[in-house]
């Protein structure tokens, strides 16, 4: 697979700490006092995002790769995040994770739930707050994210709609509290049922997941990571290209 020039390896140099903070940091801390654990799943390159195939499988796999480094930088430049952990199977993403401190766990291949679970229960202390994030969220920045978190740590369980208000792009559970993932269709409603409170209404970076073709315009438009936005003009994916393709 043909590397954007965004990716550090395109030219040997593995990513540094100045790039993605460490994700081993207990320390840090929310404005609460509390200490997140962010757990991300993401799938292997060669089967991730199968909806985007028209647009080419080396395009394909490295938009997959760029929004999975893209939400790994800004979780790790989140400050109230003291620890990161990647359930992948895929040998790119967990290399690239490694490098930068993360927590990497094989996923079970017990479907995405289970995954979520996995993540969450691997040596996690008491007081350790989680999120479950998925990997497709180019727009998402660390700041954007250390809001909503603050948002989440109000409540024992949070929820993000994705932008149409029928999917989930976080689901947080305060110490304690028993982690009900439901990652799937129509996940936010479920979600809500299960008891997490609606948070992030008003952040579109947060809530902008991309599947489809028409979802990476509209991230586009949003503005997406600087890997993702180099990965899209290294495959001629810009606004122009994009909308022929669509």
């Amino acid at each position: 697979m043909r590397r954007a020039s965004g990716d550090p390896s395109a030219s040997g140099r593995r990513p540094t700490a100045s790039s993605l903070r460490t994700a081993t940091t207990p320390s840090r801390t929310d404005v609460n006092g509390h200490p997140w654990r962010v757990v991300i799943c993401a799938r292997r390159l060669d089967v991730a995002k199968s909806r985007l195939r028209p647009l080419g499988e080396e395009a394909r796999q490295g938009l997959a790769l760029a929004m999975a480094r893209d939400v790994l930088k800004a979780v790790g430049g989140a400050p109230g995040v003291s620890e990161v952990v990647l359930v992948s199977d895929d040998p790119s993403l967990a290399h690239l994770a490694r490098a930068v401190g993360a927590v990497v766990l094989r996923d079970p291949g017990l479907g995405l739930n289970s995954a979520f679970l996995h993540g969450m229960g691997a040596g996690r202390s008491g007081d350790t707050w989680t999120a479950m994030l998925m990997a497709d969220l180019p727009c998402l920045t660390s700041h954007v994210l250390q809001r909503v978190l603050d948002a989440a740590a109000r409540h024992p369980a949070a929820v993000v709609a994705d932008r149409e208000g029928i999917g989930s792009t976080l689901l947080t559970t305060a110490p304690g509290c028993r982690a009900r993932p439901r990652f799937g269709e129509r996940s936010f409603h479920q979600h809500v049922a299960t008891g997490a409170t609606p948070v992030a209404a008003d952040e579109p970076r947060a809530r902008c997941d991309v599947d489809t073709q028409a979802d990476l315009g509209v991230a586009l438009g949003i503005g997406v990571g600087a890997i993702t936005a180099h990965a899209v003009e290294d495959f001629g994916l810009d606004r122009v290209g994009l909308n022929k393709q669509l």
